[in-house]
Order: C-alpha cells, then sequence, then structure tokens
C-alpha cells in the first residue's frame, strides 16, 4: 500500500548533492562537503550581491570560528592564557588539518541544506540531517562525526527511536522515513526529542541559516530560530538565547547600525575578537563560531580574513550553499504574500508539546521577561528589525517565573497534542518583538 503511493508520501529533491552519499558500495565512506563540490551547481538567477555579501560572511564566520577553536577545544584557562591562539593551526585536539571544522558548522550546513532542500523549515527534516550527520559523517569535514554534544546525542537517539515507532504505528517502511513529506505525518510526528533541561549552547552555534534564510519575515526568523534550537535543546534558556541572536543576526541584514544591535560602546574586529573568543578557553570552537556567525554577518564575506578564509575547507561548498539560501530564501518570502500556512505550522509544532500541569505559553514568558529586565540590558527589537508593538496586559507574567520553568521541555516517543486554543494572532506575534537578554543566562553543557 504505501510502496504504491511512495510519491504522495515520500520527498525527493531536485538537488542531489543535498541527500547523504557514499563513495563505496559497502555505503561506509560518505561523500564529504568539500568532494560534492564539483557535483554542485548554483542558482542560475540573478543574486542580490549585498545580501550575499553578509549570508555568506555569516557562514564563513562561523566556520572560521570553528576552525579558529579546534586545535584547542576543551583547554583550560590558565593553558591558553599561557598559549594564546594567535592564528588559524590544525592538529591539536582533534587532529585536524589547517581549516577543518567540527560539529558546530558540520550541523549548520545540515541546517542550510534542510532549508534548501525543502524550501521552508520542516524541523522534522532538519532532524533527519543531523541524524545522518552522526551516524554518516553527514556535512563532517572528516567523513565521521567525531564531535558530539551530550544533548545533542541523547535528542538524536530519542529522534531515531520515534522515527522507529512512528513507522510502526503508521504502517511505513522505515528505509522512507527519513524522507517524508505528508503533511499530516509531519503534523503527527513529535520533532521535540530534548531531554527537560538540556541547555547547552549546541543550539545557538549551529543557529545561523535559519535568520538568513528566513530574514525577509523577522517575526518567522526569529520564532524559527526558536524552535530550531528547542528540538535538540528544550530548556527555555536555549530557546530564549536562540531567539535574542536571531534578532541581531537579522537586524545585521536590515543593515541596522552597530549602536542599535549591541551597547553603542561596544566594538568589533574580526580577526582579534574571534581570537579573544577563542583565547576564552574550554568550548573554544563554539564560543568563536558563535561569535563569527554574528559577525560575519554584520561585516560581510568580503571583510573576512583572506589569510583565514583560503584555508577554510569546503569553501566552495558554502559559497554555493549560501547563494541557494539567497535565492529559495527570496522565494519563499515571495510565496508568503497571503500565505497563513506558516502560521498554522508553528501552531501545529507547538500543540505537539507534552506539557507539565504548570506550564504556560513560552511565549509569554519570553514577552514578559524583556518587561522586566532593566532597559540597558535587554535588546530593542524596535531598533532591530523595525517594529515593536505594546504588550497586552493578558500576555504579562512574573518574570521570576523563567527560572522555575527547567522542567516545562517536551519528551515523548510519540506524538502528544496539547488541548489549548492557539492564541490570537496579535497575541502570538507580540511576543517576537519583546526579547529578553539571554546571554545573562550561563550554561555550562557544551552541545
Amino acid at each position: 500500500m504505501f510502496d504504491a503511493r511512495r510519491a504522495e508520501w515520500v520527498y525527493e529533491s531536485d538537488k542531489p548533492w543535498l541527500k547523504y552519499q557514499f563513495t563505496d558500495v559497502h555505503g561506509k565512506l560518505i561523500k564529504k562537503s568539500g568532494e560534492l563540490e564539483c557535483e554542485m551547481k548554483c542558482p542560475t538567477a540573478n543574486i542580490d550581491k549585498i545580501v550575499l555579501d553578509k549570508i555568506l560572511g555569516s557562514l564563513m564566520g562561523l566556520a572560521l570560528g570553528d576552525a579558529l577553536g579546534a586545535h584547542v577545544e576543551f583547554r583550560p584557562h590558565e593553558y591558553l592564557q599561557a598559549n594564546l591562539v594567535e592564528n588559524l593551526e590544525g592538529g591539536g585536539t582533534w587532529g585536524l588539518d589547517k581549516g577543518q571544522f567540527t560539529d558546530n558548522t558540520s550541523m549548520a550546513l545540515c541546517l542550510a541544506t534542510s532549508l534548501i532542500a525543502r524550501r521552508d523549515f520542516v524541523a522534522y527534516d532538519q532532524l533527519v540531517r543531523y541524524k545522518w550527520w552522526y551516524q554518516y559523517g553527514y556535512m563532517s569535514s572528516t567523513g565521521q562525526c567525531f564531535d558530539i554534544g551530550s544533548a545533542t546525542k541523547q535528542s538524536l537517539a530519542r529522534f531515531a527511536k520515534n522515527q522507529k515507532d512512528f513507522a510502526n504505528k503508521n504502517n511505513i517502511p522505515i528505509q522512507y522515513m527519513d524522507f517524508l513529506s505528508n503533511r499530516d505525518y509531519l503534523r503527527k510526528f513529535n520533532v521535540y526529542c530534548s531531554e527537560a533541561g538540556a541547555a547547552g549552547n549546541g543550539a545557538l552555534m549551529r543557529l545561523a541559516p535559519a535568520p538568513l534564510f528566513f530574514y525577509r519575515n523577522p517575526e518567522k526568523a526569529v520564532e524559527y530560530a526558536g524552535i530550531s534550537g528547542q528540538i535538540t535543546h528544550g530548556d527555555v534558556k536555549a530557546y530564549d538565547a536562540c531567539r535574542f541572536y536571531a534578532v541581531l543576526i537579522v537586524g545585521t541584514l536590515q543593515h541596522k547600525s552597530k549602536e542599535k544591535l549591541l551597547d553603542k560602546h561596544s566594538t568589533m574586529i574580526i580577526d582579534r575578537d574571534a581570537l579573544k573568543a577563542v583565547n576564552l578557553s574550554d568550548d573554544t570552537d563554539t564560543t568563536a563560531a558563535i561569535y563569527g556567525q554574528l559577525a560575519g554577518a554584520y561585516y560581510g564575506f568580503n571583510e573576512l580574513p583572506r589569510k583565514w578564509v583560503e584555508h577554510v575547507y569546503a569553501k566552495r561548498f558554502i559559497k554555493c550553499l549560501s547563494k541557494w539560501i539567497v535565492y529559495e530564501g527570496e522565494n519563499w518570502s515571495h510565496n508568503q504574500i497571503d500565505n497563513d500556512n506558516d502560521d498554522d505550522q508553528i501552531e501545529d509544532m507547538n500543540s505537539v508539546r507534552q506539557t507539565s500541569e504548570n506550564l504556560r505559553p513560552r511565549r509569554d514568558t519570553v514577552a514578559t521577561c524583556a518587561y522586566h529586565i532593566e532597559a540597558a540590558n535587554r535588546i530593542n527589537y524596535d531598533d532591530a528589525i523595525g517594529y515593536s508593538p505594546k504588550m497586552p496586559q493578558s500576555s504579562r507574567r512574573a518574570s521570576t517565573d523563567i527560572s522555575n520553568n527547567n522542567n516545562e521541555v517536551c519528551v515523548a516517543s510519540t506524538s502528544v497534542h496539547a488541548s489549548h486554543s492557539p492564541p490570537v494572532k496579535s497575541v502570538r506575534r507580540t511576543s517576537h518583538h519583546h526579547i529578553f537578554d539571554a546571554s545573562s543566562s550561563k550554561s555550562t553543557e557544551h552541545a
């Protein structure tokens, strides 16, 4: 029955280089992104060069920061104080070649390929590609997954189990589960695979493709950024941090000044500050990757240090992928005119969260926190993306509540549909415009 309707249920990309491919008949050696460069075809349409400069700058900045910190990952602060990183190097912790990247960039490329292949935000497909990375080394610079955080690993294991359970329940051959396209199935599948309290930096490190793809619609860019992190890192702090950072990235693409994006006394110099991020020690690659995706988006690709860019692994792949983000993101934006399907998708995803007895809508938490933090420590969303409605009294809750929601994460092996009605459109959108300073929330867990 399922085989007879395969075309109806199973997704197939028109870009075969976005799917995992093996170089051997036994399926053990995967084609790396650097090996796919010759197979890629960039869009033939005219691409906005200014937008491309910022999007490519963000992705390449992420990869640069990742590569800069890779060789000293997990080194303590005392070591780096005595042995400051001053240039792009290889070797060290993972024995990588100069310019090769770790999990930060690999997962960001997985997210980017999903957005391009599906031409939309499909959280299920993102998890599939993260699973490919974990199992096969998809989008890895070495062909293997050699660096993965505990929260991400747990979530992907749960996702794989959920796939098997869902396939058995719905009589779907397991080999088709990675390519589901049927909207009803995607709605039923619970993509929130994180354990309660998982708030590591693994959600933020890969974030950039989401706001880069959807920046033309700031509200959805911010909301999708939060969801993109929450599917593997369920704690509210990870969700809020992703949305906060998305505001900054969207602001760079709307040519907001540094004074409006950051404190007016802040400065950023890419090579100097990237090295500063690395020399903070411990999770060096991730810290620098998080810095690089914002700095690259602000300054653009043409301002990145050429002495480093020339060594980045798979740089041609990243350049072509950036063009597709520009192209498909613009097409997506045009297709959203008078189309509320995306609003429905967000509500569908929210409806499958498993809620505790005292769980309240997470958006209200984010909105209210912005009102309870002093103005000097809060991002001005109006300056960042140009729109800031009033928060209705009904949406407010005590700012202290946010610290009590560590266990409000949904984890279920089957779909759970909440019985609450979705909030009205105006209330739901209001929360997108009041993002509290998530950078004040400290997290010690890696990825």
